[in-house]
């Protein structure tokens, strides 16, 4: 096991930046960072999620310029510092979309293969995190990361690594194990998490029962306002849409995110909507995280990382989606 102190790992970070190599965030954005950042993270996920370092919200597939097709530049490697186990768990999802599923994008692989994840395990909690619904490990995971530090007692604890990870933490100094508070610490987080986290045993094929029950389905259409707040905070949520801009003689083909919970998402050319009211649509969300992507990949395709409670403006909370459903399940047996 290995470990940093916080004066080393301050002048590790600032070394990245001396690079042109670290990424965080310096305000609300991740992105390129001028100064060290605050080694003591914010409680719980950041607003937005890391996905958008390798999954961006505007993304330039080719430019044509009247003669010849450029191809994007080639990403440039980056150390992304402070992303939370939830976020890891998160590109571990996205990447079986783009990665693991044929054909393979590219661009997201590029993407993905030019960025190093330094995660950093959480001592606290938000009110809204839920983490241990989808695994009762959750905050102290690797997953799609590759560092995962514990803070404690003015050091920085390799839970975990991968090879690539190896590589950045090969001369921070040995110890044989973490300290003792690390035990009551990680069970009492857990202990906390699962008070508040529902379940989800069963809720795939529960869920599909539910399809077609409209009356479910339209209390939460009627409360939802379609901003897609939901789907653009979300770290899972990897639906985009392609489009083509001319100036002058400068063509540009883009990829953009786009959300389910938008009128325009499902509009067809002939005018018909398959999915015509704001019910169809967040049924489509839930059932998309809940039981769509776990029939197909066998995970759920949400990490419990608060973001849509917080900021939903209708108060929309999928805790109490997921627990709503299995209480009128319950109820009809």
């Amino acid at each position: 096991m290995k470990r940093i102190n916080e004066t080393q790992l301050h002048k590790f970070l600032q070394e990245l930046i001396d690079k042109d190599k670290l990424y965080g965030v310096e305000d609300i954005r991740w992105e390129k960072l001028k100064k060290v950042p605050s080694l003591e993270l914010p409680v719980g996920p950041r607003l937005l999620s890391p996905k958008e370092i390798i999954h961006p919200q505007d993304e330039t597939l080719f430019i044509h310029d009247g003669e010849k097709i450029q191809p994007p530049s080639m990403p440039k490697e980056k150390i992304v510092w402070g992303i939370r186990p939830c976020d890891a768990k998160a590109l571990q999802l996205i990447d079986k979309v783009f990665l693991e599923t044929d054909p393979i994008d590219p661009y997201y692989k590029e993407r993905r293969d030019a960025a190093v994840f330094i995660s950093v395990a959480c001592t606290k909690l938000l009110p809204t995190c839920f983490c241990t619904t989808f695994d009762s490990e959750a905050p102290f995971k690797l997953y799609g990361a590759d560092i995962l530090l514990l803070p404690l007692d003015g050091h920085f604890y390799v839970l975990d690594e991968n090879e690539r990870g190896k590589k950045i933490t090969k001369d921070w100094e040995e110890v044989t194990e973490l300290p003792q508070d690390f035990e009551k610490i990680k069970n009492q987080l857990i202990t906390e998490l699962e008070n508040t986290s529902p379940s989800v045993a069963d809720l795939k094929e529960l869920l599909k029962e539910k399809f077609n029950d409209f009356d479910f389905w339209k209390e939460l259409g009627y409360s939802c306002l379609g901003c897609g707040i939901c789907t653009y905070l979300c770290p899972t949520c990897y639906c985009f849409d392609i489009a083509t801009e001319k100036i002058a003689n400068r063509v540009r083909r883009a990829r953009y995110w786009d959300s389910c919970q938008f009128a325009l998402f499902t509009l067809e050319a002939s005018g018909h909507n398959p999915r015509p009211t704001q019910h169809h649509r967040i049924r489509q969300r839930f059932m998309h995280k809940l039981s769509f992507f776990p029939e197909r990949y066998n995970e759920y395709l949400c990490t419990g990382c608060g973001r849509c409670i917080t900021n939903c403006p209708a108060g929309i909370d999928i805790r109490e989606v997921i627990r709503s459903a299995k209480r009128k399940a319950e109820s009809k047996e």
